[in-house]
């Protein structure tokens, strides 16, 4: 039989809302970054997974996004 892994696939949810991508995914899926520049939004994202997985800037600006290493993100997602 095969072993399950509690997380199977990495992705990064750029402009995450109150982040139903993660909802959908599921706990096979493991978030390495999550992001919105709306204050609102990041608020009901912090409500739904805590305060420190979201960063909240606008990271169209060059220099302000520092993407977390340590997996490999579906690019599907991530574009």
């Amino acid at each position: 039989m095969a072993k399950h892994r509690a997380c199977s696939y990495t992705y990064y949810e750029f402009f995450a809302g109150s982040g139903m991508v993660r909802a959908g995914l599921g706990d096979s899926w493991k978030c390495l970054f999550a992001n919105d520049f709306d204050d609102k939004k990041a608020a009901s994202y912090e409500q739904n997974w805590g305060e420190d997985e979201i960063l909240v800037k606008n990271i169209t600006i060059p220099g302000i996004l520092r993407i977390p290493v340590g997996g490999c993100a579906c690019e599907a997602l991530a574009a």
